[in-house]
């Protein structure tokens, strides 16, 4: 019973003080004493060696003596305990004798010995440490054996009690070492570096020893003045002088883990609370944001104002790297606390009372400016008309999507139209916050984030119409353009590309590559042009044919067109032609891939008169192609005539490629494109045909190459289609 009692803390510290009581005043013997004593000791020697064995958990730092070389190195034990039961890490910093890394240990504690073993790689660590306690430490041989057998005393104390940060160490280990500490503060807090004596070291790869060194650095009472932030940034005096940057990625980053170590309810906070790393959106935000955004959420010293801002998840996930403010990523918050802080943020910014102004600020002021008038990274966007469009599809990776409701996109769009009207509605606002996204800023071309090519349109000379209606399937229409915004805007293309200043190739490139393509062969079932020999009159009054309707470009000067004109023909210069290409580029529009005729147009394969029918024209049926000559005009005759007799020379493709153009498809008469009228032929007689293709006669020309039995064949299918 005696025993059981004196094994109680509290009887074995009242006994201890009787017993000294009553040898101060002599009433035993020192012998009676010493027995007591011992009994008192053994259970109280217990339990030291018990404390011993149970306070090994935490850090652990000191060094490494390699036997018969005598060099040493640093090292650092971080330990987690279980009963007797040890495992953590033993990061060893010995390189120059071949013992260095981080060991991954296990191990058992016992009274006032410990065994470690570990292992890295192919090395095998042992160690067998006893404790010193006039030094408190533990020393001990350590052996590594794989490859070369490294042996030698490893020796390790307490680091000052210090003990890991509640909050942050998830980013810190993601973040601080990998941005700031390693690259950058290891070159001199280190093992061996010149800064090896401060109370600051960095272990590499070892997140969990360098935090503990880190953790005194920061001050919990004013955190904006810790020393892990003012020193490397040279407020105060630092011998490695001024290593980071103001409003740089690594200051972000170190004072995002100086806010999370010191948030409310963190070990380095000095008030009860939230927490880093959970809790209500409020204490969330308080504990990751406020330091930069403030209590409000309205900015603090340059900070943006984010208190209605819609979409917080990408950024927040993500970080951004931008002048003048960068933004580090949280990979310390999950989804859920970032969708709390979304939900904490619109709590202060409800609907009622919202303006276009504050959702401008919250959202798109950090990239697009304070005016809207854009930055070095993204565009003016103050008078951009497809606000809803990008706001609900974003633009890939350079913009996310917001979930903004339709009222709060028509209070955007209200106040961007404010700022584009106060700005003037210039033409480069215009541009820049409708077509530069596509097309470039310079608008020579680009390609937008959402992979649409926009073609190089500073030459454009008639935006109006491909504006208002889109060019499918890759340009939106913008019907809400006013004709005054048009106005400005082809004034800044037209400033951009200046009369006696544009090139064949940038005017092609801004008015015809949309529907011809680049090389001009054509996209989209629009024709090829390559080889056309006489573009003016289609461009100057636009034109309808089988491949579809082109409108009229009247801010094409004639200048512009001969200059086009010059340019197609280096594509493809006279003489080097085929005669399918020049068809094609051509003819095939009103008649027909295969000359066969469509709509209005008639079937020429067996043509003749082709030299007139181009350098004359029809009138409005037909323009004049006048640079068609030699060798063009006769390779693109031989090519028709070997149609016409891979057809079979028929009657109705001689008549109707011949004559039909004035004497109309039945031969009963008609007028063709330039007012000849031809009359009814349809029951003449076979000589008076031949008279008159051989002769003419009057207004009707010569055919010399419609030989007899041409006309023969022509006579007969008239006689049987047309003549009672």
């Amino acid at each position: 019973m005696a025993h059981r009692l004196l094994d109680l803390p509290v009887l074995r510290s009242a006994a201890v003080v009787a017993m000294t009581s009553i040898f101060r005043q002599r009433r035993v013997s020192r012998r009676t004493f010493a027995a007591l004593a011992l009994v008192l000791s053994v259970p109280a020697m217990r339990a030291a060696a018990a404390n011993t064995s149970q306070d090994i958990s935490g850090a652990w730092y000191g060094s490494v003596t390699v036997a018969r070389s005598a060099q040493s190195g640093a090292a650092t034990c971080m330990l987690a305990q279980a009963k007797q039961f040890l495992s953590g890490s033993l990061t060893v910093d010995a390189a120059g004798v071949g013992l260095s890394g981080k060991f991954q240990v296990r191990g058992k504690s016992r009274g006032k010995k410990l065994r470690l073993a570990g292992t890295l790689g192919q090395q095998h660590l042992r160690w067998k440490g006893k404790w010193d306690a006039t030094q408190s430490v533990w020393t001990g041989k350590v052996v590594v054996k794989g490859g070369a057998t490294v042996k030698g005393l490893l020796t390790m104390s307490r680091d000052g009690g210090a003990t890991a940060p509640t909050c942050g160490n998830d980013y810190f280990a993601s973040n601080v070492m990998p941005v700031v500490l390693e690259p950058i503060c290891a070159a001199c807090h280190t093992a061996g570096g010149a800064a090896a004596a401060t109370t600051f070291r960095v272990t590499a790869g070892d997140p969990n020893a360098t935090v503990l060194t880190a953790a005194r650095q920061v001050d919990p009472a004013n955190p904006t003045q810790s020393k892990l932030l003012l020193k490397p940034l040279a407020t105060l005096p630092h011998g490695g002088g001024q290593r980071i940057t103001p409003g740089s990625v690594e200051e972000q980053t170190l004072t995002q883990w100086i806010t999370l170590v010191t948030a409310p309810g963190c070990s380095l906070g000095t008030t009860p609370g939230g927490g880093g790393g959970g809790g209500t959106g409020a204490d969330l935000y308080a504990s990751n944001c406020a330091s930069c955004h403030g209590p409000d959420a309205r900015g603090l010293q340059g900070n943006p104002d984010i208190h209605c801002n819609r979409s917080v998840h990408d950024i927040v996930v993500a970080g951004r790297v931008a002048t003048p403010v960068s933004m580090p990523a949280f990979t310390n918050l999950s989804d859920a606390d970032i969708g709390k802080i979304q939900d904490f943020l619109n709590g202060l910014c409800p609907l009622s009372g919202l303006t276009g102004a504050d959702l401008y600020a919250s959202n798109c002021q950090v990239c697009h400016g304070p005016d809207a008038g854009g930055t070095a990274t993204a565009p003016s966007i103050r008078c951009a008309l497809r606000v809803a469009d990008a706001v609900t599809t974003g633009r890939g990776s350079v913009m996310p999507t917001f979930p903004f409701a339709a009222a709060e996109i028509t209070l955007l769009e209200t106040y961007l139209d404010q700022r584009c009207t106060a700005n003037g509605r210039t033409g480069a606002d215009v541009y820049a916050g409708n077509c530069s996204t596509c097309h470039g800023a310079d608008a020579g071309g680009g390609t937008s984030a959402l992979g649409v090519e926009g073609p190089d349109v500073h030459c454009a000379r008639n935006v109006s119409e491909p504006v208002q209606q889109g060019e499918p399937p890759k340009m939106p229409a913008f019907p809400t353009m006013s004709n005054g915004d048009l106005t400005s805007l082809q004034g800044f293309l037209n400033a951009l590309c200046p009369a006696g200043l544009a090139t064949g190739g940038a005017l092609f490139s801004g008015n015809c590559q949309t529907c011809h393509g680049a090389d001009a062969r054509g996209v989209n079932g629009n024709p090829d042009i390559r080889c056309n020999r006489g573009i003016h009159d289609y461009v100057v009054d636009g034109s309808m044919g089988a491949s579809g309707t082109m409108a009229a470009m009247p801010g094409m000067s004639s200048a512009d067109i001969t200059l086009v004109q010059s340019y197609l023909t280096g594509l493809c210069p006279v003489g080097s032609a085929t005669g399918p290409e020049l068809w094609s580029s051509n003819c095939s529009t009103c008649h027909g891939s295969d000359g066969a005729g469509a709509g209005a147009a008639p079937d020429v394969r067996c043509a003749t008169r082709t030299a007139d029918a181009l350098q004359k024209g029809r009138g409005a049926r037909m323009p004049v192609f006048g640079a068609f000559a030699g060798a063009d005009l006769t390779t693109l005759t031989g090519y028709l005539s070997q149609l016409c007799t891979q057809g079979g020379r028929t009657g109705a493709e001689l008549w109707a490629g011949n004559c039909g153009t004035c004497h109309g498809a039945d031969a009963r008469g008609g007028q063709n494109g330039l007012g000849v009228h031809g009359p009814d032929v349809n029951c003449s007689s076979l000589g008076d045909y031949q008279d008159e293709c051989a002769q003419g006669d009057g207004k009707m020309p010569r055919f010399p190459l419609l030989s007899s039995g041409d006309v023969g064949v022509m006579w007969t299918w008239v006689q049987g289609s047309f003549c009672p």
